[in-house]
């Protein structure tokens, strides 16, 4: 999603040139965090300056569907395969914490505490999580106990106030990490969990992101044909 005012809407750009967007989809809504569900955008949604639902919207047409209504500060989440619900990160000052959202049920459950502040989660098709801090370290969650393991850092520090966005590419096993700064511009960082390395590829200065989606081919028809291509929502 671009959440930049003037360009809310749901946007295309290419992993491995982070210069330019193309608009999908507009939305109105300013959207703080994303997450693409099987054929949807799952994005929670700020109203007056604090959240107030959490939306669905159809990757194909952009209509909107409202799920729930909600207070929580959620600042990013996942769509995990393996259990088929969505991970999300909640800012808990001066901590966070790990929530599930069960799509059957439609209940949430708090999974941890982080001691300090996650601001992004990710995880791939068997269900390892990985999940990014304010300082830009990107860090592996033992599933089991819930301990941290450092991946890679990508040195890129923010505030509380800038939004990011992790995601797992199922199709190469890279990680794709959107940092948008404290005041300006995003940027994009390719991290290899298997090497333990960070790779800025570019950024924009005039506009932010969350929802970051790398385009799962098997998930769903819609899903981009190529790696090269994902889907992300602007925050605002």
């Amino acid at each position: 999603f671009n959440r930049t005012e003037g360009n809310y809407g749901i946007v295309s750009f290419k992993l491995d040139d982070f210069s330019s967007f193309e608009m999908k989809h507009i939305v109105d809504d300013d959207v703080r965090a994303a997450a693409f569900v099987e054929g949807s955008y799952y994005a929670l949604v700020y109203v007056d300056g604090n959240p107030a639902e959490i939306a669905s919207y159809d990757i194909a047409t952009g209509n909107k569907e409202t799920v729930m209504e909600t207070t929580a500060t959620f600042v990013d989440m996942i769509y995990d395969y393996s259990t088929r619900s969505l991970l999300l990160a909640q800012y808990d000052y001066p901590n966070s914490l790990l929530v599930k959202y069960d799509l059957t049920t439609k209940e949430f459950t708090t999974l941890c505490t982080f001691d300090f502040s996650m601001f992004a989660v990710a995880a791939d098709l068997q269900g390892n999580i990985y999940t990014a801090d304010l300082s830009g370290d990107i860090y592996k969650v033992n599933r089991e106990t819930y301990e941290l393991t450092t991946v890679a850092s990508t040195g890129h520090n923010a505030t509380t106030a800038a939004q990011r966005s992790l995601d797992f590419d199922m199709n190469t096993g890279k990680l794709y990490f959107l940092a948008n700064g404290s005041w300006a511009g995003t940027y994009l960082f390719e991290i290899d969990p298997e090497a333990g390395t960070s790779t800025a590829i570019g950024g924009m200065q005039s506009n932010l992101y969350v929802g970051i989606y790398t385009g799962y081919t098997n998930a769903t028809p819609e899903s981009p044909a190529a790696p090269a291509a994902l889907t992300v929502t602007p925050a605002a």
